[in-house]
């Protein structure tokens, strides 16, 4: 029997994908998955090596600005001695991006210095790093192999600061990515150290579909090897339908306590 042009189709698009470079399923998972706007609502659960659950609510507020720039702000809501902390993060072009920490208490931004981003986000397994947006030219990937997670087919990618300067600013020696061949999005990270020992793992799963094969997780779970200590997250709701004005990403909207309405 004769091959049929679906057939001849979907095996070339297969065989696409298989010899697709590192540098091509990263570039390909950055533009499927951009959104202009977007306001997470989530419970972080903080599990600690005996067990204890400690449970936070927060907020996250991303942008697109243009050019490929965002910015994001993060905004605890509880428990009420932390409620009001919020980082704020802004993307720039040709230079590190800019964090600042602000506790309400003190009523003023802290700049997150370059050397602190390996420093763990308010007792979370995710640095200031991780809050980060990530630029992709600061990486060399290395299609290392295949696999399969679930039965779902998988392109595992290690990226590796691209130079000296990036290595030192970096926590990780290097990462491996799990990246879904069908949909091009991230389910599994492994974190190593620069000695190469495993520092966590993070799993993102209850993939939701929001719009035109932009996909986002429901949950992620960070096993903190190193520390033995866990982070789950877990999505209340996503809005991607209301724009965020630019204003909400300033020192301004901050300091007068606007962002918390």
């Amino acid at each position: 029997m004769k091959p049929t042009i679906l057939t001849i189709c979907l095996a070339m698009t297969a065989l696409t994908r298989a010899e697709m470079p590192a540098r091509g399923v990263i570039d390909e998972q950055s533009n499927r998955h951009k959104l202009a706007h977007e306001t997470t609502v989530m419970t972080v659960t903080l599990i600690d090596r005996k067990g204890f659950r400690e449970d936070r609510t927060l907020r996250r507020l991303d942008k697109d600005r243009g050019n490929d720039l965002r910015s994001s702000l993060t905004v605890f809501d509880a428990p009420p001695d932390i409620k009001g902390t919020a980082l704020l993060t802004r993307e720039n072009e040709g230079k590190p991006n800019d964090q600042w920490l602000y506790f309400p208490s003190q009523r003023r931004l802290q700049r997150i210095a370059q050397a602190r981003r390996n420093g763990y986000f308010m007792g979370t397994d995710f640095t200031y790093e991780d809050m980060d947006p990530e630029n992709i030219d600061d990486y060399d990937y290395r299609h290392i192999r295949s696999e399969e997670i679930d039965g779902l087919d998988c392109f595992v990618i290690e990226a590796v600061p691209s130079d000296a300067r990036r290595r030192r600013r970096s926590g990780y020696g290097r990462r491996l990515l799990w990246i879904r061949k069908d949909i091009f999005y991230t389910i599994r990270i492994d974190f190593f150290d620069r000695n190469n020992k495993l520092i966590k793992t993070q799993v993102n799963s209850e993939l939701e579909n929001l719009q035109a094969g932009v996909w986002r997780a429901k949950k992620s779970f960070v096993d903190n090897i190193a520390k033995q200590h866990q982070t789950e997250v877990v999505v209340m709701s996503r809005n991607t339908e209301t724009g965020l004005p630019d204003g909400i990403f300033t020192d301004r909207h901050i300091l007068t306590g606007r962002y918390m309405k």
